[in-house]
Parts: C-alpha cells; structure tokens; sequence
C-alpha cells in the first residue's frame, strides 16, 4: 500500500512541479520556443500593441527570421520606442556586430578581410543597409532627445558612415 501512495504523491509532486514551471515560464515563452515556433501568429495579424514586444523578444532571442518579421513589422512605426527598437535589429541583422566580436577574437585577419571588402561582406553575410538605416534611425531619435548609449551612438555613427560611403 505505501508504494502505491509514495508513487501517487510523486506523481502529484511531478505534476505540481510541471504546473509551477509552466506558469512561471508563460505562454509567450511556451510559443517562442522550439518545438511549437510554428503555433505563433505573424506580425502582420496581431493588434497594434503586440508586433513591438514581438520585435524586443525577438531581438532578445537571436533569430535571424523572427528578427527580420518583426523589423517589417516595426520599420514604419514612428513611436519611438519602436524605432529604437528598429534600429537595434538594424544593428543585428546587419551581422556587424558579430563580425566586431570575431575581429575582436582574432585580430589578425583583418588585414587579410578588409583587403576585398566585397568579398568580406559576403563571408560574413553582412548587409549593410540595415546598419544605415539604424543608423538614421539612431540620429533622428537623437535629435529628438531620445537617451541613447554609447553603444547606440557608436552603431549609429557606423550607420552614417556606411550611408555616406561610396557604393
């Protein structure tokens, strides 16, 4: 009898368990990640609120395709906390960030990548006009007061020298 009620109360014990992590997680975390990705809703069909808190988590989360659905989905929303939030997936998704972390491990190809910068934006899947664009978006929010980071300022400012750059 008592095995059958200590394995009863574990299974209780498991079940409250699972419950516990489940309302501690929430349903956005439970939708965001694998495996049930393919049960969340585009930008496109969700109220006007939710498409910027899509956007900030799927900054947060580091993919690339969720992150290029909610910079579509943000870009033209002139708030400015969303194009803040605009200009940190420009950022992103213009893969210089990641290629600063790399140089930074390895300085010594630089040299060697900035000779055939053509081919360097290729290796690296860069795409310039994202960083632009942040980098617009940066300076006018900027100048309509907006706190930015030194970090934001330093992308930003990457940003207007790509735009300037001879193409």
């Amino acid at each position: 009898m008592r095995s059958r009620a200590g394995s009863r109360r574990s299974r209780h014990t498991l079940l409250v368990l699972l419950a516990a992590v489940l309302a501690c997680s929430g349903c956005q975390a439970i939708f965001t990640y694998f495996p049930l990705t393919g049960l969340q809703r585009p930008p496109s069909s969700m109220t006007p609120d939710q498409p910027l808190t899509y956007a900030k988590d799927a900054l947060a989360s580091g993919d690339i395709a969720a992150m290029k659905r909610a910079y579509d989905a943000i870009v033209n929303d002139t708030s400015a906390d969303a194009q803040y939030t605009a200009a940190r997936l420009g950022i992103e998704l213009s893969g210089i960030p990641t290629v600063l972390r790399e140089v930074a491990g390895d300085t010594s190809t630089i040299a060697a990548n900035l000779d055939t910068i053509g081919a360097f934006i290729a290796s690296h899947n860069l795409d310039p006009n994202y960083m632009v664009a942040a980098g617009l978006q940066l300076k006018a929010l900027d100048s309509a007061g907006q706190t930015l980071t030194t970090m934001d300022r330093a992308m930003g400012a990457m940003g207007l020298l790509l735009d300037g750059a001879p193409g």
